[in-house]
């Protein structure tokens, strides 16, 4: 701690990256639980949406990666925006949320703005449901279903969150996404071309 105020007394950038994966000195003190130094390098008016490496992609992400409610509060409240897409792997603060968070942290960004059906993602999973639905989590499926999410949106490589979820073989996932309302035939080409057709009666791959 002292040394860190003492590096920023004399002039240490706090938005400086550095690293293989090009972390700012904030990214790197949430991912690595060090909350007092994250909070000094906040009073020092750091840029919160700035870019902070392509495996995070911002420091909100960081902190909702960890599932840090205190640190994703502070940023939230310092301005960090709840919708940044990036290029990371989730692309937005919600996926990664619907990959790893809590649904403490899912139910924080909701409230603060963020948006249910926003895309995003490098690796073309979609939106945050269908995130949730490509790792088989249902609970978070079923919130962000209760939340708005749009159970027959098309976004990602896998289409639908159907897609998402019989890709890889979830199948309480499927069965609920179908007794929600899922469109069984709506679902993207290259999920067609790549997985197989689905079975109209509960929508399982063939």
């Amino acid at each position: 701690m002292e040394i860190v105020t003492l590096l920023l007394d004399r002039g240490a950038d706090p938005n400086y990256p550095s690293g293989y994966f090009d972390h700012t000195p904030l990214s790197n003190a949430i991912l690595f639980g060090h909350l007092e130094i994250a909070i000094l390098l906040l009073g020092r008016g750091p840029d919160v949406n700035l870019y902070a490496g392509c495996e995070y992609g911002t420091a909100l992400t960081a902190a909702v990666f960890k599932s840090n409610v205190e640190i994703t509060i502070l940023l939230l409240d310092r301005g960090a925006d709840v919708n940044l897409l990036t290029d990371c792997e989730n692309g937005t603060a919600l996926c990664e949320a619907a990959c790893f968070g809590s649904l403490e942290i899912i139910t924080l960004l909701l409230d603060r703005g963020a948006e249910v059906n926003h895309p995003g993602g490098s690796h073309g999973t979609g939106t945050a449901s269908c995130v949730a639905a490509y790792w088989g989590r249902l609970g978070v499926v079923t919130f962000l279903l209760d939340r708005g999410a749009d159970i027959n949106l098309t976004s990602g490589k896998y289409g639908t969150a159907l897609g998402a979820a019989a890709s890889r073989g979830h199948l309480k996932t499927v069965e609920l996404l179908l007794d929600r309302g899922a469109e069984v035939l709506l679902f993207h080409t290259k999920l067609c071309n790549n997985h197989g057709r689905y079975h109209t009666s509960r929508g399982m791959k063939i």
